[in-house]
């Protein structure tokens, strides 16, 4: 408790070292009345002129010379009450009026000479608050800042902060004007609402009835260096005040009446509760720069509209496009006249446009829009908050949209939502053919829009029927309902600002309510109800409702369109003044909803051209393919006919040869077996010999046409065998460098042979004419080629020598035929070098 109470003491110790410390004001030609509220009990002097009136009555325990700011000395506060229950219209809170007595009736109104506006109208209300509670803690109805309030024909205004977090100017019904101010006072940065420091509190009206935005909000947190005062909001005073005189009071409500046997009610239930200072009414519309907490040597002084206009330049006619939004996104806008293309698909367009602010006549301008292309007809733009009933077929298209505006005070409105009374209002619904759903949407309407709407009793008939089809129009189920964020069935909240969209009590029953403080956002109620077989048979529903409103009307306004198909369209706008007086800069956009792909003309051609493309691509490939094809199996053909032709040929020279030895050498036998025994024997062996060559020749033949050789490790186990039976009973050593393991690669049966022959006869002529000692024979795949060497060391020839050409010619036949080269290397006493090289496909089937 001892370090939370320290944390305290430090931070009001910091707060008050960040105050201002100010002078009083002094009067000005523009001050109407200023109240310093120094004195410790009444009257409070009003010091302005000589013989204005005095504050004179101090009421229910309200405590005069409290501390102020550094500059001022004292404050009033008025978080007091004398009797009455907290929170409701009993309460006898404090107060600080004009009268020195108060009275149920016209007997404490202000004097008919008290003026709280200029001659054109304009005024500026302001003062200086601390609060000793948060609004929503307060137990209040409102908080009361200043008030000229009465029990007969003679309410006319209130100044004061809402429980919700509102600062509020309202004309009450005998002020000769409707509209008002609203704002949300901050709650986040520099001005944010707190209890530790001071605040100044203004509102301006600059006396130019029908034009929009003529009234001006004010809150700003008296600390640091402020320039100027902190605008939150502005809002809309359809006519100058008519100059009734009521019940005067600040920090509360003077109004009370009494009821039949002499009961007080609707006392004093509006106290502010804290301290309040420096009290000002001016006969302008004060410049934010004009006011206390700002150096006198920065200070603008402030005029009548009538004399500063004449100095400005003419004000700008022209409507303004604020932009457009596509599903909700805000999208930028091109060039002027340019074509704006969405994305793809049927989109929700919303469209934000408005009037030039503070041109005479924009009160009661009308307007008028259409979406060319999807509108048949133009529309009039629906000021204020708006209940609307949209009748949607199965695909949530939109057929018809009945929308009913609320604008101004309702006939049963008072100075609050809480104490207004419903009116009842019924109309009538045309069904269009194919309607499949009916959508209710309570909208705060164009962000710029403030004020209040409560909704009950909500009923949708068939003819004349009873009975209510629209369920829950009550609102008496959901959940939550105590709560200002209650959920009625089957309601939803929607819009930039769901808040907006409350929960509020109103003639004892739920009401359905849109409570805007805000000029930036947008609230809104939506709920939908499938249309019976019943309902949707007959061609009008009756809609009846209870209603309550007190709506500012804002410059800024925006349609919206749901699932608007893919197509070309302009949006337009055209706007005339109160006076018929037309408005330029005529509002005309393009824009294209293209169609999605899977819709579009040329997408299907595309693909359709594509889809022919890609059979002309595929019929050429399997041409192609079945050529390679046929290429291959001619080549199959060819190189089998080429097999054929050399097993004949080689049966024919080779084994015809052997088999004719072995026949002469038999002959030979026969004729020395009685003469020569001997010879005999010789001739034998010579026939075994030759068998024996001929059994060799038939393997060799058989290895070649054997398609299970094919391969390079089953080439290179031959090449060993035939290497090692030549070299057996030689004296030349012959070594091998093959590798253990060979890449699994094709040979066909006449690579494969003409391939041995050539090392055959290589290893042949080494053996036979080089003299050797060792020779070499080396086999290695290189970057798909094939590489055979067979060397020695012997004695070596020169190739261009007679006599060699025939044999290096035949190797070079052999290779040749088979898509290889042969390489011989020789030099006479360095030895011989023959090298075979064949590219060999990964792919064997690959023409």
């Amino acid at each position: 408790m001892f370090r939370w109470s320290t944390l305290l003491f430090f931070y009001g110790v910091l707060s008050l070292q960040g105050q201002l410390s100010l002078e009083p004001y002094r009067a000005d030609e523009h001050t109407l009345h200023l109240w310093h509220l120094d004195e410790l009990s009444p009257p409070f002097a009003n010091a302005n002129t000589a013989g204005s009136p005095a504050l004179q009555g101090l009421f229910h325990g309200a405590e005069a010379g409290r501390p102020s700011l550094p500059g001022l000395a004292r404050a009033i506060s008025f978080h007091h009450h004398e009797g009455g229950l907290p929170g409701t219209s009993s309460l006898r809170g404090a107060l600080l009026s004009l009268s020195p007595q108060m009275d149920s009736g016209p007997g404490d109104n202000a004097p008919p000479s008290f003026r709280y506006f200029g001659p054109d109208g304009a005024f500026t209300y302001e003062a200086l608050i601390k609060l000793a509670l948060l609004p929503h803690e307060a137990e209040v109805i409102a908080l009361g800042i200043l008030s000229m309030d009465g029990e007969n024909d003679d309410r006319i205004f209130n100044f004061r902060i809402e429980k919700e977090g509102f600062l509020v100017l309202t004309p009450l019904p005998d002020s000769g004007t409707t509209g008002g101010a609203m704002a949300t006072i901050p709650t986040e940065g520099p001005h944010a609402l707190n209890t530790l420091d001071w605040f100044h509190v203004a509102v301006t009206y600059d006396g130019r009835e029908s034009t929009t935005n003529n009234t001006r909000l004010y809150w700003t947190r008296l600390a640091g260096s402020p320039r100027a005062a902190h605008h939150i909001g502005s809002g809309t005073l359809s006519h100058d005040f008519n100059g009734r005189q009521g019940d005067f009071v600040i920090g509360n409500e003077g109004r009370s009446f009494l009821e039949q046997g002499g009961e007080e009610n609707n006392a004093f239930g509006e106290p502010f509760p804290g301290l309040i200072d420096e009290v000002r009414i001016s006969s302008v519309a004060r410049q934010p720069s004009d006011f206390l907490f700002v150096p006198s040597s920065r200070r603008v002084p402030s005029r009548p509209w009538s004399e500063s206009e004449q100095d400005q330049s003419p004000l700008p006619r022209h409507l303004h496009f604020g932009g457009i939004a596509v599903d909700e996104k805000v999208t930028p806008l091109p060039a002027a006249g340019k074509l704006l293309v969405t994305s793809p698909g049927a989109r929700r367009l919303d469209f934000d446009f408005g009037l030039p602010t503070h041109l005479p006549g924009t009160l009661g301008a009308s307007l008028r829009y259409q979406l060319e292309g999807y509108d048949e007809q133009w529309h009039e733009i629906r000021q204020g908050m708006v209940l609307s009933f949209q009748f949607l077929d199965a695909t949530d298209h939109t057929l018809s949209k009945n929308e009913f505006q609320a604008l101004g005070n309702s006939p049963g409105w008072s100075d609050r939502l809480s104490e207004a009374t419903l009116s009842e209002r019924s109309e009538p619904l045309f069904v269009p053919p194919g309607s499949h759903t009916l959508q209710i949407v309570l909208s705060s309407g164009s962000a710029t829009n403030t004020g209040s709407f409560a909704l009950d009793d909500l009923a949708i008939r068939v003819s004349e029927s009873s009975e209510n089809h629209w369920p829950n129009g009550s609102f008496h189920e959901g959940s939550n309902l105590t709560s200002p964020a209650g959920l009625p069935r089957p309601w939803q909240r929607d819009g930039d600002d769901p808040a907006i969209a409350q929960v509020t009590w109103v003639e004892n029953s739920t009401a359905l309510s849109l409570v805007d403080g805000s000029q930036k956002h947008r609230g809104r109620w939506v709920a939908r109800l499938p249309l019976s077989e019943e309902m949707r048979q007959e061609t009008i529903l009756q809609a009846t409702w209870r209603e309550a409103f007190n709506v500012i009307g804002g410059v800024q306004h925006r349609v919206s369109y749901q699932n608007v198909p893919p197509g070309d369209y302009t949006f337009r706008v055209i706007g005339a003044l109160a006076d018929h007086t037309p408005l330029g800069g005529v509002i005309s956009q393009p824009l294209r909803v293209p169609e999605p792909i899977l819709q579009r003309t040329e997408f299907w051609v595309g693909i359709a051209i594509l889809a022919i493309g890609l059979l002309a691509a595929y019929l050429h490939d399997l041409g192609r393919r079945r050529a390679r094809r046929e290429l291959r199996q001619l080549e199959f053909e060819h190189r089998l006919e080429q097999d054929r032709a050399r097993i004949a040929r080689d049966m024919h020279d080779d084994l015809g040869t052997r088999i004719s030895i072995i026949n002469l050498a038999a002959s030979l036998a026969r004729g020395s077996l009685r003469k020569n025994a001997e010879k005999c024997e010789q001739q034998l062996e010579r026939v075994t010999r030759s068998a024996r060559d001929l059994v060799t020749a038939m393997d060799q033949l058989v290895w070649v046409i054997d398609p299970a050789h094919d391969n390079l490790e089953d080439f290179a186990s031959h090449l060993m065998r035939l290497s090692e039976e030549l070299f057996q009973d030689h004296p030349i050593r012959c070594r091998l460098e093959i590798p253990d393991r060979l890449p699994a690669l094709v040979l066909r049966s006449d690579q494969r042979h003409n391939l041995a022959l050539a090392v055959k006869e290589g290893l042949h002529n080494v053996l036979r004419h080089s003299q050797a000692r060792e020779a070499r024979l080396v086999l290695r795949h290189e970057q798909d080629t094939l590489l055979i060497r067979i060397e020695d060391d012997g004695r070596g020839f020169s190739p261009g020598a007679a006599g060699h050409g025939n044999g290096l010619q035949n190797f070079h036949s052999r290779l040749q035929e088979i898509g290889g080269r042969a390489e011989l290397v020789s030099t006479p006493g360095q030895g011989t070098t023959l090298t075979f090289s064949l590219p060999l496909a990964s792919d064997p089937n690959q023409p």
